[in-house]
């Protein structure tokens, strides 16, 4: 008996991957696939716990009814997602671009307020 593996098997541990097609009728992963990734596993766990924290702000951007069941649906959906074993990179990131159009408005208007409040405690002080 030889000790070598088996011609058709492969093992991958560790790292990360970037477009990896594996396999015999070429299978595809697109996006990043993390084998054994600790760290990996306590981002997704800061993401989800963010995420749950931040949803009634998230939907409150939105200015109308419409804009915030929008917002509600596309935030419940990333949360499903993210509760699987293996959530799905794509859905993920494509729900989340939703979920940014209405939010970069905001995010560059909180920007500005804050570097107003910056120059005004800088060059006034605090009052």
């Amino acid at each position: 008996m030889s000790s070598t593996p088996d011609r058709n098997s492969i093992k991958v541990t560790g790292g990360t991957f970037n477009g990896v097609a594996l396999g015999i009728g070429r299978t595809v992963q697109h996006g990043a696939v993390r084998v054994g990734d600790v760290a990996a596993d306590e981002q997704l766990d800061r993401l989800r716990i963010a995420l749950g924290d931040a949803r009634d702000s998230i939907v409150a951007a939105a200015g109308t009814e419409k804009g915030r069941s929008e917002l509600a649906y596309e935030v419940h959906k990333i949360e499903e997602e993210l509760a699987e074993p293996k959530p799905d990179a794509a859905n993920v990131r494509s729900r989340w671009a939703q979920v940014q159009k209405v939010l970069d408005p905001l995010a560059a208007t909180t920007k500005n307020i804050a570097q107003i409040t910056n120059l005004v405690t800088t060059l006034f002080g605090l009052g």
